[in-house]
């Protein structure tokens, strides 16, 4: 994957495989009004671990001049010594019907143009919880594979010299009208998977 790991560590829970990679977002920035209630300090609390317990990494989302958050993770060590990762994102939000949506974009703090593109999650609030899931590979290798979906999905050479298409890698390139019909049809089998929970940091 071209999205960079360290710049997405909000969802490192949630990587215990590939993701698919979209060019074009749900919504351009600031077609629909930014879900304001993502504001503020966000934290996942850390669980045991075998030395003892994991510090909790905190997530600021902080309203920017696009009509974007930009959101910083960071987290305290065993010392008390906050320390940033350095991945900055950039996230705007998605509204259909009772459907909200995340369109993540890591940013490069350099400048220099790179070809990242966006993750898109499904997210709801539940008082001081914001619950979140990222969206399923399966579905979108299959639509591109079959040609109902514009992207491309990376060949690998076998053992025996043969080629086969990767399971675990895809890069949905459709327009954002396409990819609203797609999720809106099947945004139960996108996000077949549970919602796992940030807390509100009071």
């Amino acid at each position: 994957m071209k999205i960079h790991r360290l710049s997405i560590l909000l969802f490192l829970v949630l990587l215990a495989g590939c993701l698919p990679e979209f060019k074009n977002p749900l919504t351009a920035a600031g077609e629909q009004k930014l879900d304001e209630r993502l504001a503020g300090l966000w934290m996942k609390i850390g669980g045991m671990g075998t030395k003892g317990k994991k510090p909790d990494v905190h997530y600021n989302f902080s309203l920017s001049e696009n009509k974007q958050y930009y959101v910083v993770s960071s987290w305290e060590t065993r010392g008390g010594v906050r320390k940033d990762n350095g991945g900055l994102m950039h996230i705007h939000t998605s509204k259909f019907k009772d459907r909200h949506y995340m369109n993540v974009k890591p940013h490069n703090p350099t400048g220099e143009k790179k070809d990242n593109g966006y993750l898109i999650l499904k997210y709801k609030l539940d008082g001081n919880k914001m619950g979140f899931s990222i969206s399923n590979i399966g579905p979108f290798r299959e639509a591109v594979l079959k040609g109902k979906l514009k992207g491309t999905v990376p060949k690998y050479k076998q053992a025996d010299g043969t080629m086969v298409d990767s399971k675990y890698q895809v890069k949905v390139t459709a327009s954002q009208r396409k990819l609203q019909k797609f999720f809106s049809k099947n945004d139960k089998k996108i996000f077949a998977g549970k919602f796992l929970f940030l807390d509100r940091k009071k």
